[in-house]
């Protein structure tokens, strides 16, 4: 059961909306094909290095795949086409210029932009759950590590923009997490204490947010890249999904 004086869900994207190794490992892939100039082993690299794991198809919980934001990608995959280059340049082999950090912070944009509304796998019925919730009166907001501009593409794709009052990215100016900007953002926008929002995310990184900034309950759900075990030292409840929040509310479905 949530705290009694919960009044507000800020809730992550990626992993918590929308179910993160359907909807990511693809546009990763694509993403970092993009940051190669096509180049498909060197894009295996680029994912290898950012928390790819090839043998399971997988994205692993603690990588800046599943908890870092574009330019922290961006940084991590412009290092080792760096070092790429370098190699190629010691044995005499031609190699293709590599984009510059900044190109390549576009190239992964541009993909996310693209793809994430396409190919974004929602964990339940999104807007029934979000007309039950702000119907019982909650108010509802997004805290992504993707661009805001990325995230509010996709969720006018499936029709939800109009549920939040808040939608902060990385690049929104209220930090990134795991710092406690984005809650403060949301607190502010809407008037109410830390204590009054329940905080709901997939990884650690969304725990730890909640935590740092003192927000009434924190709660870890099973569709993202976080696992139980890496979840429950941090959170108030895990749960399986998003909808298992009616039984913690009380809704009456």
């Amino acid at each position: 059961m949530m705290p009694e004086p919960v009044e507000a869900l800020l809730f992550d994207k990626d992993g918590t909306l929308f179910a993160f190794h359907q909807t990511w490992v693809p546009i990763n892939h694509a993403a970092a094909l993009s940051a190669s100039n096509g180049d498909r082993k060197l894009a295996q690299s680029l994912l290898k290095a950012a928390g790819y794991d090839p043998d399971r198809d997988d994205i692993v919980p603690d990588g800046l795949l599943a908890a870092g934001n574009t330019v922290e990608i961006a940084h991590c995959w412009n290092a080792v086409l760096a070092s790429h280059h370098r190699r190629g340049q010691h044995r005499q082999q031609p190699t293709a210029e590599n984009p510059s950090l900044e190109e390549i912070v576009a190239r992964i944009e541009t993909v996310y932009r693209r793809e994430g509304p396409r190919r974004s796998v929602p964990v339940t019925d999104l807007p029934a759950l979000f007309a039950e919730l702000t119907g019982a009166g909650y108010v509802l907001g997004l805290a992504t590590s993707d661009s805001a501009a990325a995230a509010e593409d996709t969720l006018r794709h499936f029709g939800l923009k109009d549920y939040f009052a808040l939608v902060a990215g990385y690049d929104s100016g209220f930090g990134i997490k795991p710092d406690p900007g984005m809650v403060s953002a949301f607190c502010t926008r809407i008037g109410v204490s830390a204590e009054a929002v329940a905080v709901i995310g997939d990884t650690p990184h969304d725990m730890q947010m909640g935590r740092r900034a003192g927000v009434g309950c924190v709660i870890g759900v099973l569709t993202g890249a976080g696992r139980a075990h890496d979840l429950r030292p941090l959170a108030d409840h895990v749960i399986p999904d998003i909808a298992a929040l009616r039984g913690l509310l009380k809704l009456s479905k």
